[in-house]
């Protein structure tokens, strides 16, 4: 049985991703596009390979009805140099020491949940071209759980772009100068299917209560 990759996002409120929105396009004016520039705001759970669509559904159904979340609060802008996975500089917008703990634990159980979905070799092979960039940590979080960003060392974030070095020069101080919300809310669950790194299908989860 072959197995598809898939990326599983938390989205948030309509506020915070109108802001996140607006840097991405700031962005754009200034530099011209730029990796995940086009990506809707999101913070990434996990990009993994899994055998049965229907199943993993399932388990994710079920893991939203049994899990609760709070409203979290940003930290601020952030960007990560020498990104493993892009080889370029990440700009993103954080959470707070409190929002990052309660997403490491809604990740962890998330993993759990879905682990039985997972194809381990494909999931390993998906990262073959980040592999030797990757710490010892890193690699070893893809050999268990899919992913190479798990538990203490997941900096949960939403992302503007990864940019050469020259481009994030020029704008990384424009970013800092945007303010953003600090509370917001998560509103749904996304599962996308990836083709070549290109979204192939979606579907959205709502989160029970959510507004």
């Amino acid at each position: 049985m072959t197995a598809d990759c898939y990326a599983l996002l938390l989205l948030p409120d309509e506020r915070l991703a109108e802001q996140i929105e607006s840097v991405k396009q700031a962005v754009a004016r200034k530099v011209g596009p730029q990796r995940y520039l086009d990506h809707p705001p999101h913070i990434t759970l996990t990009k993994s390979c899994f055998r049965q669509r229907s199943e993993m559904t399932h388990c994710l159904s079920q893991w939203l009805a049994q899990t609760t979340f709070p409203r979290l609060q940003t930290a601020g802008w952030h960007l990560f140099e020498a990104d493993p996975l892009t080889g370029e500089s990440t700009i993103v917008c954080t959470l707070n020491a409190s929002s990052t703990q309660t997403l490491r634990h809604l990740q962890t159980t998330l993993l759990e949940g879905v682990a039985g979905q997972r194809d381990r070799q494909a999931s390993l092979e998906l990262y073959t071209a980040a592999w030797d960039r990757l710490s010892p940590l890193r690699q070893q979080s893809i050999e268990t759980w899919g992913f190479p960003y798990t538990g203490d060392d997941w900096i949960p974030h939403l992302t503007i772009a990864s940019l050469p070095p020259s481009a994030a020069s020029i704008a990384w101080p424009m970013v800092q100068e945007f303010s953003i919300t600090n509370d917001f809310s998560l509103t749904s669950l996304h599962i996308i299917r990836l083709e070549l790194e290109a979204v192939a299908e979606s579907q959205a989860l709502a989160i029970p209560g959510a507004m």
